[in-house]
């Protein structure tokens, strides 16, 4: 059982690039599964996301393996210790849109993090003191994994000289019970590519046969 246990929980990890992700990142997920009994945010921050932002076909690929590597690292754990209605969300900072430590309806309870993100965590507190918020408890993970030195080049290095590479208008669809990690994954990576406007076509069992249609513009 864990030692603690919180209902709202966010966990900032910064990644330097986006396949830097390893062993000691699903470790740092598996210690907040363990603590979080209601909602986990996992709020990634990395340079490449936003240099990519307007050349999102470019990182596709880095982008999907990135994003399956933290939903089922978390939703295994959360499966495992029968956590199964464990809210797990994946936000990146700066293509959100907004400061989600100022996002009041979260009520989260704690900040986790390891030692080398307390600063960021403290910066999160320091916005939240600006705006007349409460400050947030900060919990600093001990890992058994080191991190690990990453020698990944940092592809902020590159110039991309060519026009923004964007879907305008994107649609996507598919069966649907409940919403799950695999239906985030996708809803992501269609946003991810979407320009002003993501159509979302879902099919289900309803009463009477029928196709429901979500529009939402970027």
């Amino acid at each position: 059982m864990p030692e603690y246990n919180y209902e709202n929980s966010l966990l900032q990890i910064t990644l330097p690039t986006l396949t830097s992700f390893n062993e000691y990142h699903r470790e740092l997920i598996e210690l907040a599964v363990n603590c979080s009994s209601t909602s986990l945010i996992i709020h990634i921050s990395c340079q490449e996301i936003e240099f990519y932002s307007n050349y999102p076909t470019k990182c596709w690929t880095e982008i999907r393996d990135l994003l399956n590597f933290l939903y089922i690292s978390g939703t295994k754990v959360a499966y495992e210790t029968l956590r199964h209605f464990l809210e797990i969300d994946v936000i990146f900072e700066k293509w959100n849109g907004y400061n989600i430590e100022l996002v009041k309806e979260k009520n989260f309870d704690v900040f986790f993090g390891s030692e080398a993100e307390q600063s960021r965590l403290q910066e999160f507190n320091s916005s939240r003191k600006k705006a007349s918020l409460s400050e947030i408890h900060i919990h600093i993970f001990d890992t058994k994994i080191s991190p690990k030195n990453i020698h990944d080049q940092n592809r902020n290095d590159c110039k991309l000289n060519e026009n923004p590479k964007i879907y305008q208008t994107v649609a996507v669809g598919g069966t649907f019970d409940h919403l799950h990690a695999g239906h985030k994954i996708l809803l992501t990576l269609t946003a991810w590519i979407a320009g002003k406007k993501l159509i979302c076509g879902v099919t289900g069992e309803f009463k009477s046969p029928k196709l429901i249609v979500i529009k939402h513009s970027l």
